[in-house]
């Protein structure tokens, strides 16, 4: 559900989490498995892979509110969040 919000809702106007972070760039990684939602599932070197209750997506770029765009592993480590963590 979320993926294809992103798809209908891009480029304008976008979508964000409940905390006012927008996902820039993001990508299906999988329709299957349980995850709780916005559960940080890996931190690779220029994106993150976050669960989305059933399967899982690839986050590769967000812009927090009033920032500048970065890359997702760049803002976790900003923000000192790690696997395990909730992203919103």
């Amino acid at each position: 559900l979320v993926y294809r919000t992103y798809q209908g809702l891009t480029p304008w106007p976008g979508i964000a989490t409940a905390n006012g972070l927008k996902l820039k760039e993001i990508s299906l990684d999988a329709t299957t498995g349980s995850y709780r939602h916005g559960e940080i599932l890996e931190i690779a070197k220029e994106r993150i892979r976050v669960g989305c209750g059933t399967g899982s997506l690839w986050i590769e770029r967000v812009q927090p509110s009033g920032k500048s765009q970065m890359t997702a592993s760049s803002y976790l480590h900003g923000k000192r969040l790690s696997v395990g963590d909730l992203l919103v």
